[in-house]
């Protein structure tokens, strides 16, 4: 229900209001997230009055909670093998032949 006891605010008043800039207030407009009022009869620069009700709206639409983060768990390392080749280091291969030399 509009209520027509509070005078409409300016753009600049609403940033402020808001606490960010005046071209944030428009982004904000732009996404529609925040409800406006267009006077005037400009079709191309549309000049914009703001109810203080939608700003308490809009800032109530807003409020989040920060939800604690999970633990993290390091991931262990993965090494990529190519088919063929044996992932086993050197001298682990060199201990696993029966003559202790590696073949090509």
């Amino acid at each position: 229900m509009n209520d027509l006891t509070q005078p409409l605010l300016t753009p600049k008043q609403a940033a402020h209001l808001l606490n960010v800039s005046q071209d944030t207030l428009r982004a904000f407009v732009r996404l529609g997230e925040l409800r406006y009022i267009h006077v005037g009869t400009g079709k191309i620069r549309v000049r914009m009055m703001f109810e203080h009700a939608d700003l308490v709206r809009f800032v109530d639409s807003r409020k989040q909670t920060m939800v604690p983060p999970t633990p993290y768990k390091v991931p262990t390392r993965v090494r990529a093998v190519q088919s063929g080749l044996d992932p086993r280091g050197f001298r682990a291969r060199q201990a696993a032949s029966p003559t202790g030399k590696l073949s090509r």
